[in-house]
């Protein structure tokens, strides 16, 4: 573990529907952060897809499984520039659609977390709820653990 760590906050705007340009853009600000010896970079929630869907079924063709095509091009990114990258997407495991966060690093995916707190608002009206405990996860970073948006007040 590094006796500093750098972190970027990438507030980007997520184009609602538009996974590959979205992609892009988490691309070539993580290029950015890097060159600025950034050691871990965290997205916003939902930044593969955007956040306000109408239906489950509108959201479930937009997302993807962990390891799936974005996550597998985010971890040859990190090995690539040496650097750590959290964001959110849609998941789909098991039958379930989830609002996740995935962890991951130069040597691949580090871990995943579900959202738990659903308000009723956006994709999370229409995404299960995972009751799985939260979780902490090592990394050449250090010690990360996740949350995505409202998880934030819940003690």
């Amino acid at each position: 573990m590094p006796a500093k760590v750098k972190i970027a906050a990438a507030q980007i705007e997520p184009l609602f529907t538009e996974t590959d340009r979205n992609l892009d853009k988490i691309i070539r600000f993580s290029k950015q952060a890097a060159g600025n010896n950034v050691n871990l970079i965290v997205f916003p929630e939902c930044c593969l897809t955007g956040y306000i869907f109408n239906s489950r079924a509108e959201a479930e063709p937009l997302a993807e499984t962990i390891p799936g095509p974005s996550t597998e091009i985010l971890a040859q990114l990190c090995q690539k520039l040496g650097t750590h990258i959290i964001l959110g997407m849609l998941e789909k495991e098991g039958g379930g659609l989830f609002n996740s966060a995935v962890f991951i690093g130069p040597q691949g995916i580090i871990g995943k977390y579900h959202k738990k707190h659903l308000p009723f608002l956006g994709i999370d009206r229409f995404v299960d709820c995972c009751p799985q405990p939260f979780q902490v996860f090592e990394s050449q970073t250090g010690i990360v653990g996740m949350h995505i948006c409202y998880d934030l007040v819940f003690p």
